[in-house]
C-alpha cells in the first residue's frame, strides 16, 4: 500500500472516530429527559398534563405542564395519538430522524470492519518475511556518510590481523 493511500485511510478513519464520538456525546447529552412508557404518555394526556410533544419516527420528546422533560417511543401504528393530543390542545411538532440509516449501519458494523482490517493487517505483516509482525527492536544497521573512512577488501589484502577477523 502506498503511502498516499495510507494518508488517505488515516484521515477516513479519523473522520469515522470523530462521527462515532459526536454520536456518543449527542446521545448521553439527552439524558435529562424522563423515559415514560407510552402508557404513562397516554395518562397524562386525559389528565391534561402534557404541554407540547415533537415526534420524530417514533421517538417522541416533551414537556408537561409541571415543565418536567419526558421521552418515549410510539408503537408502529397508533393514528388516535395525534387526535388525543389535538383534543387536548397540546401543541405537536414534527422533525425528522436524528440519526441517519448509513450512520447507524457504521456504527453497528464499525467494531467487526475494525477486527477483520486489524486481521488483514497482521496478516500481510506477517507474509513480508523476517518475522516483522511483532518486532519492536533497535536496528543495528549503521549510517555511511561522505566523511568517514570506508575501508575495502581491496584495501586489507594481505593482511593477515584481517584475515584472522574475517574467520
Amino acid at each position: 500500500m502506498n503511502s498516499t493511500a495510507k494518508t488517505i485511510l488515516f484521515w477516513i478513519l479519523i473522520l469515522a472516530t470523530a462521527v462515532l464520538l459526536y454520536q456518543v456525546v449527542q446521545h448521553t447529552s439527552s439524558g435529562r429527559e424522563q423515559v415514560f412508557p407510552f402508557s404513562r404518555l397516554l395518562e397524562e394526556i386525559d389528565r391534561n398534563n402534557v404541554k407540547e410533544v415533537t415526534i420524530a419516527d417514533s421517538d417522541i420528546r416533551g414537556h408537561l405542564a409541571s415543565g418536567e422533560s419526558f421521552k418515549t417511543v410510539m408503537p408502529m401504528d397508533y393514528p388516535e395519538l395525534i387526535n388525543m393530543l389535538r383534543d387536548k390542545h397540546v401543541q405537536i411538532t414534527g422533525e425528522k430522524p436524528s440519526q441517519s440509516p448509513w450512520l447507524a449501519a457504521l456504527v453497528s458494523w464499525a467494531p467487526f470492519l475494525f477486527l477483520i482490517g486489524f486481521w488483514i493487517f497482521f496478516m500481510r505483516q506477517m507474509q513480508s518475511g523476517g518475522n516483522k509482525a511483532l518486532s519492536f527492536g533497535k536496528s543495528r544497521a549503521r549510517l555511511l556518510t561522505a566523511h568517514q573512512k570506508k575501508v575495502t577488501f581491496k584495501d586489507v589484502a594481505g593482511v593477515e590481523e584481517a584475515k584472522e577477523e574475517l574467520q
